[in-house]
């Protein structure tokens, strides 16, 4: 609930401007930040508990304070090939979310190319993409386009199909609303299929990103 106005007042008693409180911050903001943190702390002392006590060998559970000294002396070699990785899949999701959307795109518009099309879509997302790996690294060798294609791959389908429900799923009622005026396909489609569409988008977006990497 956004805060009541509040008048400031000088010291000649005259209001010089009037404004608004900042949102204050209740025990129940609190807990939702401190219960996840708290949690991780929690996680982290028991691991390293165990790892310390039970005299645990590194190379099957190393303990959270040599994973950080590790860290610490080898930052530049991670920070390095983490920004390659993250490079390399974001590349990868982008250029899979573009086709995607061309694809989604032609699929609301064709019922021929949804016919013919869409079920190999659905049927190719329920591959394992570990079976497809040889394939791809045979196609196109171990370098950075295999790694750009592996991650499409993981971005394309979820895309294709959640784009593709969320385009078709505009109201009856608005589409013949918006006929009735004139609109062209063109106003149809950025006005009201493509808003209509943005949760199934950002739902698709939400599972692939992380999964791309």
């Amino acid at each position: 609930m956004a805060s009541e106005p509040k008048t400031i007042f000088m010291d000649n008693g005259k209001s010089w401007i009037t404004g608004r409180l900042l949102p204050s911050i209740t025990l129940a903001d609190l807990r939702e930040w401190l219960l996840p943190i708290t949690s991780l702390v929690v996680v982290l002392a028991i691991w390293q508990l165990i790892c310390t006590l039970l005299s645990v060998p590194e190379f099957v559970l190393p303990s959270p304070a040599r994973i950080l000294a590790e860290i610490s002396t080898s930052y530049g070699y991670l920070f390095k090939h983490t920004a390659i990785t993250l490079g390399e899949a974001g590349a990868g999701f982008i250029i899979a979310n573009m086709l995607s959307f061309v694809f989604a795109l032609a699929f609301c518009y064709s019922p021929f190319f949804e016919k013919s099309g869409y079920p190999y879509m659905i049927a190719f997302q329920s591959i394992p993409l570990v079976a497809l790996t040889p394939l791809i690294n045979l196609w196109f060798g171990e370098g950075v386009i295999s790694k750009i294609v592996m991650a499409g791959l993981i971005t394309f389908f979820p895309m294709v199909v959640n784009a593709t429900h969320g385009l078709k799923a505009v109201p009856p009622l608005s589409l013949d609303v918006m006929k009735s005026l004139s609109a062209t396909e063109l106003q149809i489609l950025s006005k009201l299929r493509i808003p209509t569409a943005l949760p199934y988008i950002l739902s698709a977006l939400r599972i692939s990103a992380p999964l791309a990497v």
